[in-house]
């Protein structure tokens, strides 16, 4: 197994590694990868399903730096966070 195939490979098992640690969205982001939740797995769930799927560039993406950071530092806020 090689190429595409291989790769597929890893990334999967890497997604069964992470899946309890609540790391797993950084993978995607690091791979650039959009996060797709099928609107299937979240039936009766109260689930919002127009918020499921997640560009890899969205600022959904990255937390919101501390208030008081802000303050302190006179920095912006991440985009999408004002």
């Amino acid at each position: 197994m090689y190429g595409e195939a291989l790769k597929t490979r890893i990334a999967e098992e890497r997604r069964r590694e992470l899946a309890l640690e609540g790391n797993g969205v950084y993978d995607y982001i690091r791979t650039g990868k959009d996060i797709v939740r099928p609107e299937s797995d979240h039936v009766n769930t109260g689930v919002n399903v127009s918020n499921l799927d997640i560009s890899a560039t969205s600022p959904k993406t990255i937390y919101p730096i501390p208030a008081s950071e802000v303050e302190a530092s006179g920095m912006e806020q991440t985009i999408g966070y004002d």
